[in-house]
């Protein structure tokens, strides 16, 4: 089955039952992180950053535990599970194929290109 953007999570918090969806959390931290960029040559890979930086939570392992924690309290929650390598990884990946690509010069739009790829 698969889930709709929204529905994947980022932060749960068990006591109120808040949840945050993955795509709120991106999105927010892509502006934040956008927004704090000092040099705006660099603003759009801020951006990208932002976003990527928790992928690994998009994972079923990362799901399950968010869905454990609402269940049954922050007690359960499994504190051995990598959610950070993954976007890195992705943003490392994006980077190289940016350089690489003939067609990408010094105006390139790396939120466009992620957008292509995610």
């Amino acid at each position: 089955m698969n889930k709709d953007r929204n529905e994947y999570l980022a932060h749960v918090d068990w006591v109120s039952g808040r949840r945050q969806s993955m795509k709120e959390h991106s999105d927010n931290v892509a502006f934040l992180a956008s927004e704090a960029c000092m040099l705006p040559e660099l603003r759009d890979f801020a951006w990208m950053v932002g976003k990527l930086h928790d992928a690994g939570k998009l994972g079923s392992e990362n799901q399950q535990d968010f869905e454990n924690i609402l269940l049954h309290g922050d007690e359960v929650h499994r504190n051995d599970l990598d959610h950070s390598t993954a976007g890195g990884w992705t943003a490392e990946d994006l980077t190289e194929k940016m350089i690489e690509d003939p067609r990408v010069n010094e105006n390139a739009n790396p939120p466009a290109m992620l957008g292509r790829i995610v």
